[in-house]
Formats: structure tokens, C-alpha cells, sequence
């Protein structure tokens, strides 16, 4: 009973007080982001070192984001259901995250009497940043260090280190040349085109010292 007073309050003492205080960037941004992180600890499921919360953002109860150390969500940033966030991961204003989805796979009753379908939580890996306006749909993996350009929409699993955009979002270019084992055990990646390699048979260097 205790806990769950606890939570009440600090839900409360969120959501009409601290997200409303000025951005992180104004003066005085050290104490606004306090003031937003410290309920945070009592709401999330984990919470690590220095967490970045700035104004609006809409997290729900909170109690299925596990964060990692030194990441956080920017201006009006919403997060709905399970999200599990590794470190050093940065999101952007107006990014929505979602694990919800509902079912709409039958056609004799109306889509808003089919309820939903399982959650499927989605994971941002270690140092994987999200541009403003983007969009990560429900089950999607961003592997480490990727990017996902402004705007984005994110329907499946992005490679590590890679650079996506555009709705579907696709990949772009990688941050590192890609690995063997860049599409790790799993990951069922979004469509991406990588740069060919020189053929030295054809380009005359064959045999070149």
C-alpha cells in the first residue's frame, strides 16, 4: 500500500507540476531536469545515472520503461507500453514510441471492437539516437549506435551502426563499414542496399602490386 501511495505521488507530482516546468536548455536547466528526473525514479521499472527528461513528455505510468544510464527522452516525446533503453540513447522532440498495436485482422465487426493485440516491447540498443518526429512502432530492435532520421518510421529492426530514413524508414548508409554479423541472431532487418565493392578483375587493379 506504501508503494503504491508513493507512486501516486510522484505521478502526480509529475504530470500537473514538473513536465510543465521550461525546457532543459533555458536557465536553470540543471534543476528543471532534476525536478522531471526525480520522479522518474520512483515510476520506472529501472532507472539508471543521469537521466535526461525534458518538458512534456508523456511516459504513462511509467512503470514498463527500463532506461539505461546517461539516456533520455526530449521535448514532447510519448512513450506507450514496454520500452527497454540502453545507455548513452537520445531521442529528439515529438518522438512516439509505441508497444501497443491493435488487431484489425477480421472484417465482420468494426476495427474499434477488436481490442488489441500483445504487446510487443521495443528496445533501443546502447547509443542509438532518434531524430525529431520519428516514429519506432511496436516489436522494433534499433541496434547500437544507429540513427533514425527526422520524420522517420520505423516498422522493423534496424541494423547496428546504420543511418535509416524516410517512411517506411530504410537504411541509408552506415556510421562503420557493416560486419558479417551486423544483422545479429534475430533481427529480421529493414530493407537496405549496401555499397559494392570494387572488382578488381574489372577495374584493371587485379594482380597490382
Amino acid at each position: 500500500m506504501m508503494r503504491k501511495l508513493i507512486r501516486a505521488f510522484w505521478y502526480c507530482f509529475y504530470y500537473f507540476f514538473s513536465r510543465y516546468l521550461p525546457r532543459n536548455t533555458w536557465t536553470g536547466g540543471k534543476l528543471w531536469n532534476a525536478l522531471r528526473a526525480i520522479p522518474c525514479r520512483y515510476l520506472f521499472a529501472e532507472c539508471g545515472e543521469g537521466l535526461h527528461i525534458d518538458r512534456m513528455v508523456d511516459f504513462g505510468s511509467g512503470s514498463k520503461i527500463y532506461m539505461g544510464h546517461h539516456s533520455g527522452f526530449g521535448e514532447n516525446v510519448k512513450i506507450i507500453g514496454e520500452v527497454h533503453v540502453g545507455d548513452y540513447v537520445g531521442t529528439s522532440f515529438n518522438v512516439f514510441i509505441t508497444s501497443y498495436n491493435r488487431d484489425f485482422s477480421r472484417t465482420d465487426i468494426p476495427l474499434i471492437l477488436q481490442g488489441k493485440r500483445p504487446d510487443m516491447p521495443v528496445i533501443l540498443e546502447n547509443q542509438s539516437n532518434i531524430f525529431a518526429n520519428a516514429i519506432v512502432l511496436p516489436g522494433v530492435r534499433l541496434g547500437e549506435g544507429c540513427v533514425i532520421g527526422a520524420g522517420a518510421v520505423v516498422t522493423k529492426n534496424v541494423p547496428r551502426w546504420a543511418i535509416v530514413a524516410g517512411n517506411p524508414a530504410k537504411v541509408v548508409k552506415f556510421r562503420k563499414e557493416p560486419e558479417e554479423d551486423a544483422y545479429q541472431p534475430g533481427i529480421t532487418p529493414i530493407v537496405c542496399q549496401l555499397p559494392k565493392r570494387p572488382d578488381p578483375a574489372q577495374d584493371g587493379t587485379a594482380g597490382a602490386e
